[in-house]
């Protein structure tokens, strides 16, 4: 029969722990055995637990058997599969400690790989053999609780603070440097911080290279409202400060968390007054139910609460998404400032105006009703809105309350100009509370020039005649560009069979700028100017022509025309008093 056969035979008959059939054939084998065969014969013994077969394989070839390579070996392959009564022969054997104490492919000695295995028995064992430390690694100088928190392994490090780890343990990282067990279990596993702290752990324990405290570690590690509670309880400094000047309140991520502060005992006025902390300004920045801000106001949280940075807690629930219009309301009901400014120097209305146009307007009518002063918001609410019916609610309030149309806006356009043009139907709104409809922009652009503009998106004319209505400077040399841009906007072209089309446009703008006092006779058949008979005969009218000044006028005509004088009698304009029955235009 051949080696191979009898090997096969020899692996065959292993699972069935027969002593006798297992000696039969592997007496058969020629020696000296392959090193190959002779490994795997061990490692199967070892798998199925045949201690017997290893007694024999130990007693011929010695403990040079023992070892499977460089980084493993069998008493680590025994400890895998957790058969203890191999590992209790292996003990017995005279073997140097080395050789238990080494540690597999991935830094693990016997009693490690017992703790992830959970093998109690096997731990116990390895333990009683006084050939392992309970708090250090083989050859390394960290506690095995320190290394299993390190990595986060939450079940084995229980399972040795369990069996009487020191928690009190300090380990080395290479990220964290000097850190001790409670540290670092705050910073990876903030939830077995506790279970260490009720068998001695110190709370007080803070991290050398941040100076971050046990809470403040637990806290920023997404502590829960038990957790932090409980390593208050246990004597935790909430005031304590880290290397940047930052406390456990400061880093607080959860409105829970706020509550397990407050169920420690630390109270609302406590955490303001003395560590400047303002807990409805936490509120409104974080996720939170709808009753939570009338809670903190009802545990005495002040609502006027001033931070140099984030501004006044009106502001900073405005800028939080985690805030609703109700929550603005309960602080204005308790008193909130609407006139307080943030670092910017914006009040909340005014922030709200030009940051938040989007968000429900009943936030802004909320902030008017309790006597906010709408100065230098409706030109930002008129420059933010999408839409009539998003802003013309917030416009008309804000015009009842006093806002000024021609207010200053920073731009070079009116608020009435920006309305038109950006299609918002509140012209009358705006003119029946002041606005002046001969403003123009920097682009010479009047509101009724964007009124002309706006062809089929206004196809009732509204904004055109609600400017008509009012005292307007008409320009006649602007006559033929207002015309042209309402023809040419209202001008629609339709396909009619085979290649005709329908050109067609709305004249009724048109008829509006004529009904408003718009002349169509000439310039040349104009009335000239009164000129006065009476002159003083002694009186020097010697005119001195400046010839360095252009005197060239450009009109709808495609020369330029020049004058000898100053007097422009064709840059005539005229004022329309529209409101009468019968507009009479009045030269200038």
């Amino acid at each position: 029969m051949s080696e191979n056969r009898k090997y096969e035979n020899v692996l065959k008959v292993i699972p069935d722990k027969n002593v006798t059939s297992f000696t039969k054939w592997y007496n058969s084998m020629r020696r000296p055995l392959r090193e190959f065969h002779l490994k795997n014969i061990v490692r199967k013994s070892v798998e199925v637990g045949f201690t017997e077969g290893v007694r024999i394989l130990v007693n011929e070839n010695g403990v040079s058997c023992l070892s499977l390579g460089r980084a493993s070996s069998v008493f680590h392959l025994a400890c895998e599969y957790g058969q203890v009564e191999i590992v209790k022969f292996l003990l017995t054997l005279d073997i140097c400690d080395t050789f238990f104490q080494k540690v597999n492919f991935i830094n693990m000695d016997g009693l490690a790989i017992a703790a992830e295995k959970r093998n109690e028995n096997l731990f116990n064992v390895l333990l009683a053999s006084g050939k392992f430390e309970m708090e250090n690694m083989p050859f390394e100088k960290v506690p095995r609780l320190f290394n299993a928190l390190e990595r986060g392994e939450k079940d084995l490090a229980i399972f040795f603070i369990q069996r009487g780890a020191n928690v009190k343990s300090v380990g080395v990282s290479t990220k964290l440097g000097p850190i001790s067990s409670v540290c670092i279990s705050a910073m990876k596993i903030p939830s077995i911080t506790v279970e260490l702290l009720k068998r001695g752990g110190n709370a007080t324990d803070v991290h050398e290279k941040t100076g971050k405290s046990v809470l403040q570690l637990a806290i920023e590690s997404s502590a829960d409202r038990c957790t932090v509670k409980d390593i208050l309880s246990y004597g935790a400094n909430i005031g304590l400060k880290d290397k940047h000047g930052n406390t456990a309140l400061s880093s607080l991520k959860a409105i829970g968390q706020l509550y397990g502060i407050l169920d420690a005992g630390v109270s609302v006025t406590e955490m303001e007054n003395t560590f400047k902390f303002s807990t409805l300004g936490f509120v409104v920045e974080h996720s939170h139910a709808g009753e939570d801000v009338q809670f903190f106001l009802e545990k005495g949280a002040n609502v006027n609460f001033y931070d140099k940075i984030k501004g006044s807690l009106l502001i900073r629930a405005l800028k939080s998404q985690y805030s609703s219009e109700k929550d603005a309301l309960v602080l204005l009901q308790h008193g909130a400032d609407p006139h307080q400014k943030n670092c910017d120097g914006y009040t909340a209305l005014q922030f709200f105006c030009k940051c938040k146009m989007g968000s429900p307007w009943k936030t802004a009518l909320h902030l008017l009703e309790y006597g906010a002063k709408p100065i230098g918001c409706l030109n930002d609410v008129v420059n933010k809105a999408f839409t009539t019916d998003e802003c013309r609610p917030l416009v008309v309030k804000l015009l009842q309350c006093g806002a000024d149309p021609n207010e200053e806006c920073g731009s070079y356009e009116s608020i009435l100009s920006t309305a038109i043009r950006r299609k918002l139907d509140i012209t009358e709104e705006l003119i029946n509370h002041g606005a002046s409809t001969n403003i123009k922009s920097c682009d010479v652009m009047s509101p009724l020039s964007y009124a002309c503009s706006l062809g089929t998106h206004d196809q009732e004319f509204k904004n055109l005649r609600a400017l008509l209505k009012c005292p307007t400077n008409l320009n006649y040399s602007e006559f033929q560009a207002h015309v042209d841009a309402v023809v040419r906007n209202t001008t629609e072209t339709f396909q009619q069979s085979g290649n005709q089309r329908i050109l067609t446009f709305d004249l009724r703008g048109v008829f509006y700028l004529l009904a408003a006092g718009f002349d169509f006779t000439p310039k040349e058949s104009r009335p000239q100017p009164h000129q006065f008979d009476d002159f003083d005969d002694d009186y020097d009218y010697t005119y001195e022509y400046d010839y360095d000044y252009d005197y060239t006028y450009k009109y709808d005509y495609d020369y330029e025309y020049q004058e000898d004088d100053y007097y422009n009698s064709d840059r005539q304009e005229m004022i329309f008093d529209t409101s009468a029955d019968e507009w009479v235009p009045i030269w200038w």
